[in-house]
């Protein structure tokens, strides 16, 4: 079971980060390739090989010409933490782990660190931040979010500041860089309602919300997958460094399982689903002709919406698909993040709070809520006299027609 798990993260990893193409190094039908073709320092780099890589406990390569520790991740994927380099294009040498051929990789563009005691500050405010916004979750009536999360975040919050206390100068200013790429951006985890008046005025369809959501509970699982990935990655070789490392990556891989909880919660809630679609009592289905004998007509129509339900799985829609694919995929990843919590936990001092258990947050029964149709989706296409012309208008909440 836990080598498919595994497996499964780094598949949706090369999905997920595969962007800027890759950089192909070839010697005796041994390559490596790229993910992460540009990064800044402190942001972790991806490949993958097409051999089992030699890559110890405390094996390095040299990137830029800084010797910079490798970390194997399965069979023939492995990554490193960019080192601080000036932006442009570096070199890449991989021969401590079999191929003695040189790459390249680009260091984008960055504000250097000059001062790691301000960074740190930032950072802390940062990561207040998160945990404030992710309480406004905790405290919403429908999502609930379970404090325990947010109490987590503090914990480990707390043990890497002390950790970094005793840190020497050059190490500050490393893990700040690391802390600056990949602690999450707080603004991306603010809490927004579900404003139901909004789909009264016609300013947003109910699935366009329930689209949004899927999205990002999609978006955000892979992030868990890929800093779940480094936070076992960097534990296995638990150096005072690396200890601090594998915190502060679970640390971002336990915010974004928070947004991916979060997420499910409201979409449990989300009437999106449209069953029906009704002009005053009358129903309409797609392509229906519309009848009139008006030289002017105004319809207005009405949705009935519903939530996802398990059935739903077999669904035509490919989002939909995609989104149980998701949800099923971290459904058996979170007992290992657990686990992998847990172990870190036990290295570190005082007592903290166990990671709630997760429950697949689709219902079999759904709710179901009638709201305003938005004009703008409306369309005819179909006539009782094709001699007539018909022009109509749509509005927000409804569809001007006009025959002459």
């Amino acid at each position: 079971m836990k080598k498919s798990i595994i497996f499964f993260v780094f598949l949706v990893l090369v999905i997920g980060c595969k962007k800027s193409g890759t950089d192909n190094i070839l010697l005796n039908n041994n390559s490596i390739d790229l993910i992460t073709t540009i990064a800044t320092p402190g942001e972790l780099v991806f490949a993958q090989a097409n051999f089992k890589p030699d890559i110890g406990t405390s094996t390095s390569i040299k990137v830029g010409g800084m010797s910079t520790q490798v970390f194997v991740t399965d069979t023939n994927h492995f990554f490193f933490i960019m080192p601080i380099l000036p932006q442009g294009s570096v070199s890449i040498d991989f021969n401590n782990i079999g191929v003695s051929k040189q790459s390249s990789i680009t260091v984008g563009s960055y504000t250097p660190i000059t001062n790691s005691s301000d960074a740190l500050n930032a950072i802390s405010i940062k990561m207040n931040q998160i945990v404030l916004n992710l309480n406004d979750h905790v405290n919403s009536p429908m999502i609930n979010l379970d404090s325990r999360y947010t109490e987590i975040l503090a914990y480990l919050k707390q043990h890497i500041e002390t950790k970094l206390s005793t840190s020497t100068t050059q190490e500050k200013i490393n893990l700040a860089y690391f802390l600056q790429m990949n602690i999450p951006d707080p603004t991306k985890l603010v809490f927004e309602p579900a404003d139901t008046s909004f789909y009264s005025r016609g300013e947003l369809a109910p699935e366009e919300r329930m689209k949004s959501v899927i999205s990002s509970k999609m978006r955000n699982g892979i992030k868990v997958a890929i800093f779940f990935s480094a936070t076992v990655v960097l534990l296995s070789t638990p150096t005072p460094l690396n200890l601090i490392l594998a915190a502060a990556s679970l640390y971002t891989c336990l915010t974004y399982v928070s947004k991916v909880v979060a997420d499910g919660r409201e979409l449990s809630h989300l009437d999106g689903v449209m069953i029906d679609l009704y002009n005053t009592s009358e129903r309409i289905l797609p392509d229906t002709l519309l009848l009139f004998n008006d030289i002017s007509k105004t319809i207005k129509c009405n949705g009935n919406y519903r939530t996802l339900i398990q059935s739903d799985k077999n669904s035509t829609s490919l989002l939909i698909q995609q989104f149980f694919n998701s949800e099923d995929q971290f459904e058996n990843l979170y007992p290992r993040i657990v686990e992998t919590y847990n172990r870190i936990k036990d290295l570190l001092t005082g007592s903290a709070s166990a990671l709630p258990a997760y429950n697949d947050p689709i219902q079999n029964q759904s709710t179901t809520q009638l709201f305003p149709f938005m004009g703008s989706k409306l369309s005819l296409n179909n006539f009782s006299d094709p001699g007539i012309q018909v022009t109509y208008t749509p509005n927000d909440l409804s569809l001007n027609i006009k025959a002459a």
